[in-house]
């Protein structure tokens, strides 16, 4: 859905914008400022532009200092991701190497542990099997003992000695079947555990593999990968997985432990049980204790694999990621700690929480935070990358949408902190702040001002000083730009911190200094925000907005030919605000609502100051400029008229117009016809009713056809002028003859067939226009000079006529209701000229030759009407001498 480019729905600031609506009004008288601000005379001085000589607006290189104006590419591969990739690789490195040795230490162990087991449990086990061999000794011996029985005759000794005597075979020190049930059953689960330890090592050595499989792309898309892996990586808790593969070894040695007491707890080795059972009972005892002392002092050098784990999992509601990044980084030596009382102090600029909760992070600018703040809190980076990424916030977009992310780990803090650390604070001789770092201290400062944008977050009062001394160091404009941009932002009641920037762009304008295509985003960037903010007094207000203007306009002057859409952006967004227009947040924050407003604004804008050029101290250069701007954005109105409103059309209209009659719009300074065909097409029809405007309209408008032969232009022209000449005016009809015109519309017509048929038509027609407009007035006012038509008369018109009728074909139409409704007006005014002869010849001759064509009838009538016309000069007696001709 396309956003109307000035149909806003406004939300509820009347109280600014009253006060601004105010200051407009104020904005041509005296204002009265502050004692200590006395008001700035205009920066904008006469100089010797260069106007362009075409209207290619090609993006020119820029040289961008030490910080640079990043596009696209630059983004893909800015230092800061070479430096996350480099740290992401030795940190992942490190991982994954020691993940492989404890899954190669874990298989080792658990193919030697399960051999040893596997020994155990074949002897174990066959003790569960019946022996045929043991059970056949049994029977002979009972065998025997009943056959002594029965040699004895001993019957009843035998049948109380039969049972014990096959009883005891067995020797009392085998262990019983229940024994050697349970003591199958715990090593088999120890060579189970053993086994799926074994089987879940291999599938963790391929998840390792693969999360280190090489990642192809620029660096940001690689940096987005791996943190996107590294994301998922933890999400699916693959390195906690690993860690518990230990217990099931543990497990296993613990069940190997408990079959081997049940193994030896009866029969004639009970000492050799006893002594066991202590042994496996201190095993246990340490492994619980070790682990039980490494929850409660996690400091403690008795920990287990899984102890990290649990000491996240017994706290609930405390996400272990989110813990370990919100920890505070030590602050560098020299360095104070900054109160966080000091940095969220609350903010005046706005009612809610800014970009926190208003803005949901696209997945992109959620990765690409997200690696950062794993530079900054996660990684075992040293204190320079962690600077590198604090400073790489700078270079960050304004619409990045992931700020929170990096407010909520206190980026905010950690970027104030080394921008003090920027500083060293000489208390020997009072207490003065000396820059040691200016170059980083800007970077910090661009940073603060990306982080805190549109939120309540202020600069802290004790680092308001450094800031200022940053501000002073005009030896280094860029880094002197952002401390100005970040005090403005933090005072937008005082006049000073205001009219710093404009100062600062108008010195740059001016070329008393050379800010790169960054540094003017940004300052920009913070006027806009500034201007919706402002808590001044209207006339204070007034002051600045007078200033601001001519400034802006020079700086979209200057960016006309080679400067990057997004400047031209930002200067027309500026201009629209100022000229009493307002802009919603959200407009003034996402970069596709800025483009979808920037059209309609800046022709709004633009035809506001030319239309209340004397609020703005407009002086003729600044409108010349003004004029060339207009002109080359109004080529959009033609070729994408229905997007924008027609009070916009109207607006512009009016303004070109203006700009026009003062002869500031001409083919010589744009030096493009296809723009000056647009303009003209936008000013049809004509709306002058001021006399000396008219006149002026008229003269120029005769001064570009006697100039150019562009297609465009001359059909546009004519059709313009035909327009203007049938106002009626009687300025129109003497300046037309007076500059010329019928000599130059009959020109046209009489080259018309090698230049375009399309020029011939509409210059006979123009022409028409204004014979019918002159007889008209001639016949209904009679203060008209009669000797006015003497030129018309005595030029070519006539004859051009009759010649172009005879030696074309036209269409019968265009003869019938334009061509011959004006001759006859022009008849009634002066019959008598010998030129009506071939007139009449030429015209009756055209209507026998277009027999049965439409509108042929009115052709005759008008025809009819001119003889009458003549025979009435005769009296109306008898034949006259013009049936002669026929």
């Amino acid at each position: 859905m396309s956003l109307d480019p000035l149909n806003l729905s406004l939300p509820n600031h009347n109280s600014s914008r009253s006060k601004f609506r105010s200051a407009q009004s104020l904005i041509t008288m005296s204002p009265t400022l502050p004692d200590n601000s006395p008001p700035q005379p205009s920066p904008y001085k006469k100089r010797s532009y260069i106007f362009p000589e075409s209207e290619d607006s090609g993006l020119g290189k820029i040289d961008l200092g030490p910080i640079s104006e990043l596009g696209e590419e630059e983004q893909e591969n800015l230092s800061i991701w070479h430096i996350y990739n480099q740290e992401a690789a030795k940190c992942d490195m490190s991982l994954v190497e020691g993940s492989h040795r404890e899954t190669d230490v874990l298989l080792v162990f658990t193919g030697l542990f399960s051999a040893v087991l596997t020994t155990f449990i074949i002897q174990t086990y066959q003790m569960i099997l019946p022996d045929p061999i043991e059970e056949t000794n049994m029977l002979l011996k009972d065998l025997r003992s009943l056959t002594l029985i029965l040699a004895t005759a001993e019957l009843a000794s035998s049948e109380k000695t039969l049972a014990p005597l096959s009883q005891g075979t067995n020797g009392s020190a085998e262990p019983s079947n229940a024994q050697i049930q349970w003591v199958n059953g715990l090593w088999f689960t120890a060579l189970a555990c053993s086994l799926s330890a074994a089987l879940v090592s291999m599938l963790a050595k391929q998840w390792l593999y693969a999360y280190t499989r090489g990642i192809s792309g620029s660096p940001r898309d690689r940096a987005r990968k791996r943190q996107n892996r590294f994301i998922q990586f933890r999400s699916w808790h693959v390195l906690t997985v690993i860690n518990c593969l230990p217990l099931l070894l543990h497990a296993a040695l613990f069940l190997f432990f408990g079959g081997i007491v049940v193994l030896l707890w009866e029969g004639e080795l009970a000492a050799i049980s006893m002594i066991t059972v202590i042994i496996v009972a201190l095993a246990y005892i340490f492994y619980v204790g070790s682990m039980w002392i490494s929850l409660i002092s996690p400091d403690c050098p008795y920990q287990h694999p899984i102890s990290t784990h649990l000491h996240d999992w017994l706290k609930p509601g405390r996400d272990g990621y989110k813990a370990r990044t919100r920890r505070q980084v030590p602050p560098r030596q020299g360095s104070s700690e900054i109160p966080t009382e000091s940095i969220q102090e609350k903010d005046r600029f706005s009612t809610d929480n800014g970009l926190g909760q208003n803005v949901v992070p696209t997945s992109e600018d959620a990765l690409d935070a997200k690696a950062l703040v794993w530079l900054l809190k996660e990684s075992s980076s040293t204190e320079a990358v962690r600077s590198s990424a604090l400073q790489a916030i700078a270079e960050l977009p304004r619409d990045f949408t992931a700020y929170g992310i990096l407010r909520e780990v206190d980026a905010v803090g950690m970027i104030l902190q080394r921008f003090e650390s920027c500083f060293r604070l000489d208390t020997s001789v009072g207490t003065r702040w000396e820059v040691r770092d200016p170059q980083a201290a800007g970077k910090y400062c661009r940073g603060w001002m990306k982080l805190t944008y549109q939120t309540r977050i202020k600069w802290p009062t004790r680092l308001l000083r450094p800031l200022e001394i940053l501000r002073d160091d005009v030896d280094q404009p860029a880094i002197s730009a952002m401390a100005t941009c970040a005090l403005a932002l933090t005072s937008p009641e005082r006049y000073s911190t205001q009219n710093d920037l404009l100062s600062l762009l108008s010195r740059h304008v001016d070329g008393q200094i050379s800010l790169s295509g960054t540094i003017q985003q940004v300052v920009l960037d913070t006027l806009l925000e500034c201007i919706a903010h402002w808590e001044l007094s209207a006339a204070v207000i007034a002051n600045l907005v007078s200033r601001a203007v001519p400034i802006l306009v020079g700086l979209l002057h200057s960016l006309a030919d080679y400067g990057p859409y997004t400047l031209r952006e930002a200067a027309s967004l500026n201009l629209y605000v100022l000229t009493g227009h307002f802009l919603e947040e959200e407009i003034r924050r996402e970069g596709a609502k800025r483009r979808d407003m920037y059209w309609g604004a800046s022709l709004k804008a633009l035809s506001d100051v030319v239309r209340k050029r004397t609020s703005y101290d407009a002086e003729d250069t600044l409108l010349d400029m003004v004029g060339l701007e207009l002109a080359r954005l109004a080529n959009v109105l033609v070729t994408n008229s229905r997007i924008f409103p027609g009070s916009l059309h109207n607006s512009v209209k009016l303004a070109l117009t203006s700009l026009f009659v003062e002869n500031r719009i001409t083919i010589g300074r744009l030096q493009d016809s296809d723009t000056m065909a647009n303009i003209f097409h936008i000013l049809h029809p004509p709306a002058l009713s001021d006399p000396e405007q008219q006149a002026l309209f008229t003269k120029h408008l005769i001064d570009i056809l006697k100039r150019t032969r562009h297609p465009g232009v001359l059909s546009n022209a004519l059709r313009l002028l035909d327009s203007h000449l049938a106002s009626y005016s009687t300025t129109v009809m003497e300046t037309f003859l007076d500059e010329g015109g019928m000599d130059t519309l009959l020109h046209i017509a009489n080259t018309g067939n090698i230049d375009g048929r399309r020029s011939q038509m509409d210059s006979l027609r123009a022409l028409c226009t204004f014979v019918k407009a002159s007889a008209t007035l001639q016949l209904e006012d009679d203060d008209f000079p009669p000797s006015f038509f003497d030129a018309i008369f005595q030029s070519s018109f006539l004859k051009t006529l009759c010649m172009l009728l005879t030696t074309g074909r036209w269409w019968m139409p265009d003869v019938a209701e334009v061509w011959l409704p004006a001759l006859v007006k022009l008849c009634r005014v002066r019959s008598d000229d010998p030129g009506w002869r071939k007139v009449e010849q030429s015209f009756w001759k055209y209507a026998i030759l277009h027999q049965n064509e439409y509108r042929r009838s009115d052709l005759i009538d008008n025809l009819t009407r001119i003889r009458n016309l003549r025979r009435e000069l005769e009296g109306g007696a008898g034949i006259s001498f013009f049936e002669e001709d026929f």
